[in-house]
């Protein structure tokens, strides 16, 4: 009985683990389908032993239900681990570009806002006017990263960037754009642009 307690909360703990994932789900149902049947051979078996009926016990054992049984969730875990492998391999990937992108727009932001602090700086000799632009561009770079912060995907990190720049420097439209190889540019965001406008998708 502690055996099976132990059991129930692994599996309650398991499933909650895969809750977001649709298939690992219905294949974690079949799962536990077998297991249960698995642990109703073996409870008859050892009922029928302390009932002194051996002979049946031995009997039910020569059928190979038990057997059987866990040849299937052999199976089935080994399904279930191999679509998570696959699963995570997928995540890696998207977090690696998402990765790239993320210190490709930070260097570009940061080229970009050095330009703007030389351009004010030859605008401009007066020292207060080049210390508010710098504080501006600091305060721009400071909220550019918190708010690609939490973002894993490519082309949520090009809409944070495009709404984030558009509206910090009143820009009237704005895209940005991510080349994950040479000669393969496509637009990752935009700011109020329209979602069919040229340059969408290759």
């Amino acid at each position: 009985e502690r055996a099976t307690t132990a059991i129930d909360d692994r599996i309650a703990k398991l499933q909650a683990e895969i809750a977001d994932d649709p298939k690992q789900t219905q294949a974690f149902a079949v799962l536990r389908h077998l297991g249960q049947q698995k642990l109703a051979v073996v409870k008859q078996t050892v009922d029928l032993a302390h009932l002194g009926r051996r002979d049946q016990a031995l009997e039910l054992v020569k059928t190979d239900r038990g057997k059987r049984y866990m040849d299937s969730i052999r199976a089935s875990i080994g399904e279930m681990r191999n679509a998570e492998k696959t699963r995570l391999a997928a995540r890696d990937i998207e977090w690696e570009r998402a990765s790239t992108v993320s210190l490709s727009v930070i260097w570009g932001g940061s080229g970009l806002l050095l330009f703007l602090v030389v351009g004010a700086a030859l605008m401009s000799s007066h020292d207060f006017q080049a210390q508010e632009v710098e504080r501006w561009i600091s305060k721009g770079q400071a909220e550019l990263s918190v708010s690609m912060q939490g973002v894993e995907t490519v082309e949520g990190l090009g809409e944070r960037v495009a709404a984030f720049l558009g509206s910090y420097v009143s820009a009237r439209i704005g895209a940005v754009y991510f080349a994950k190889k040479p000669g393969d540019l496509r637009r990752v965001g935009s700011y109020v642009l329209p979602a069919g406008a040229p340059g969408a998708g290759r």
